[in-house]
C-alpha cells in the first residue's frame, strides 16, 4: 500500500515538473523533479526533465549528473538513452567541452533526437 502512495507522489511530481519545464518555469520545475526524486529514483523520466530544467538554467554540473543518472537507470535501449545523451551534449557545449558534447550528441543520434543530435553535430559544434 504504502509503495502505490510513493509511486503516486512520484508520478504527480515529475508529471508537473515536466509540465514546468515545457512551461520555462525552470526553478520550479526542479523544485517539483527534487520531490519527485524523494519518492522514487529509478524512474530515468525524472532525470531527463531535470536535466532540461537544469539545462534551461545553465547549471551545467547539475545536468551532467542528472544525466549519468538517468544512464545508469534506463534501459539499455539507444533509443531511449538517446534523451539523456542529448542533455548530456547540451550541458557539454554550454561549459565549452566540444569533444565531449560531440561525442554525446553522436551517441543521441536515436529515436526522435537524431535530427536535433544532427543538427548540433553538424551547424552548431561542427564535429568531425
Amino acid at each position: 500500500y504504502k509503495k502505490k502512495i510513493t509511486k503516486a507522489a512520484a508520478s504527480t511530481f515529475l508529471a508537473s515538473g515536466a509540465k514546468l519545464t515545457t512551461a520555462g518555469k525552470n526553478a520550479e520545475a526542479i523544485a517539483d523533479l527534487e520531490k519527485a526524486l524523494k519518492f522514487e529514483q529509478d524512474n530515468p523520466e525524472i532525470y531527463f526533465y531535470l536535466g532540461s530544467a537544469y539545462n534551461n538554467s545553465k547549471l551545467w554540473d547539475k545536468a551532467i549528473d542528472a544525466c549519468n543518472k538517468g544512464l545508469a537507470v534506463e534501459k539499455d535501449d539507444q533509443d531511449k538513452q538517446a534523451k539523456h545523451y542529448y542533455n548530456m551534449g547540451l550541458a557539454l557545449k554550454g561549459k565549452g567541452d566540444k569533444t565531449a558534447a560531440c561525442n554525446a550528441f553522436k551517441s543521441a543520434l536515436f529515436g526522435q533526437f537524431k535530427e536535433n543530435a544532427q543538427y548540433e553535430i553538424e551547424h552548431e559544434l561542427k564535429c568531425n
